[in-house]
């Protein structure tokens, strides 16, 4: 047993260290976020199988787990969410088709630039976005969209950050 909690832990570690990001620096809430998404994961994978399905299962789990996890981990913080949402808000409805944001309290920033627009299956209004995120210790990119509601508001329908 004590085999298997070592190989969770060293998977996610493994896993969340190499979840795409160019920066070796890892942010405490990334490796929480793989640690404990490694754990949960690793013990939901002990549950099934048995002998060296059991072992492959705990691997898999954990290797998953951590890798959510650390995604988890990156999101933008609660303190952030008021300044990020004005700059989509502010992106998607403006004239420069960009906004940007800064949280000095968390120190961390980030830019939205609106990209595409197009219909939904519904006939709705939608924009899609790209954000870059300036976290105090790394810098990334992501997707998002949006569509307009019933009172001509922009509804967030997909985030990379939320």
């Amino acid at each position: 047993m004590k085999r298997a909690r070592s190989a969770i832990v060293a998977a996610a570690l493994l896993v969340g260290a190499c979840s795409g990001t160019q920066n070796p620096n890892l942010s405490a809430g990334a490796i929480a976020g793989a640690v404990v998404g490694g754990l949960v994961g690793g013990w939901a994978g002990a549950q099934l199988g048995g002998g060296t399905g059991k072992t492959l299962f705990t691997l898999l789990g954990a290797a998953g787990g951590a890798s959510m996890g650390y995604d988890l981990g990156r999101q933008i913080l609660v303190a952030d969410r008021p300044g990020y949402n004005q700059a989509v808000a502010s992106a998607l409805g403006g004239t420069s088709g960009q906004a940007t944001w800064q949280n000095p309290t968390t120190g961390n920033s980030g830019l939205v630039r609106v990209g595409q627009a197009f219909q939904n299956g519904n006939g709705e209004e939608c924009r899609s976005y790209r954000t870059t995120v300036a976290f105090t210790d790394e810098i990334l990119n992501g997707p998002g969209a949006a569509c307009r509601g019933n009172q001509g508001e922009w509804v967030l329908v997909a985030d990379a950050f939320h």
